[in-house]
């Protein structure tokens, strides 16, 4: 994601990226991971509106990038917003001044992530999710 959203920044990729595996950067990065055989769990953080229709709202070029780095580690997205069953907290953001999370939003992802992450460290893909 840094080669990604450094070129947004820096205005240096002359059309929308929609393929981690062709960023040069990216790559050596995802090989790194792999060879220092750190375990790897890809988590889609989703906005409450997301949380509340359990899907994903996301732009077109979102769904290659994230498809090309489940290519790249070999394995799915965990996506929160189609495996939470407990209660939505009422407000989990900084808005209307700032889309990050609040504590509250803090703790309700560590919640969530909590238990798919335990098993995928003990070796089994836990509650994975192959739906998108």
């Amino acid at each position: 994601m840094l080669a990604y959203q450094r070129g947004i920044k820096s205005g240096t990729f002359d059309r929308a990226l929609t393929d981690f595996r062709e960023d040069e950067e990216t790559r050596d990065n995802v090989n790194r991971i792999r060879a220092a055989g750190v375990p790897v769990m890809l988590v889609y953080v989703p906005k409450m509106p997301e949380l509340r229709k359990r899907e994903r709202i996301i732009n077109p070029q979102t769904d290659p990038l994230m498809t090309s780095l489940e290519k790249m580690f070999n394995k799915p997205f965990y996506l929160i917003q189609q495996e939470y069953r407990g209660e939505l907290p009422p407000k989990i953001d900084l808005r209307p001044n700032d889309g990050h999370p609040n504590r509250e939003g803090l703790r309700f992802y560590a919640d969530a992530i909590t238990t798919p992450a335990l098993a995928e460290l003990r070796g089994g893909p836990g509650n994975m999710s192959e739906n998108r």
